[in-house]
């Protein structure tokens, strides 16, 4: 096994397992089309602090992030501004919107980042 494969290996485990790793269900749904809908697990991460654009300090805000497989997007990514759901560790529900996506094609990850 080569390093992509064993990468692909632990993204299962670390991004979809729910009892050993982080999974939880995260959905997109295109605004335009609410029947392109994407359902997958991934890692959805939920901070209380942003960086301020003027200064570059941390200041109290609500960063949100969501990490996925590619291979479990199954060619289809989805795009800014279409909409997100999944909950966080307390069950608390979050709505937002992709905001910027960061796919890395090395470790097989997107990342998006939402915004309410």
């Amino acid at each position: 096994m080569n390093l992509r494969d064993q990468a692909e290996a632990d993204n299962a485990i670390i991004l979809e397992d729910d009892v050993a790793g982080f999974g939880v269900e995260i959905t997109f749904t295109n605004p335009d089309d609410a029947e392109e809908t994407i359902t997958v697990k991934g890692q959805f991460t939920r901070i209380s602090v942003e960086v301020d654009p003027e200064t570059g300090l941390m200041v109290r805000g609500s960063t949100s992030a969501f990490t996925v497989r590619l291979s479990s997007l199954e060619g289809v990514i989805p795009k800014e501004d279409w909409k997100v759901e999944s909950t966080d560790i307390t069950g608390a529900a979050f709505t937002g919107h992709c905001q910027a996506l960061m796919p890395d094609y090395t470790s097989g990850r997107l990342t998006v980042l939402a915004r309410v």
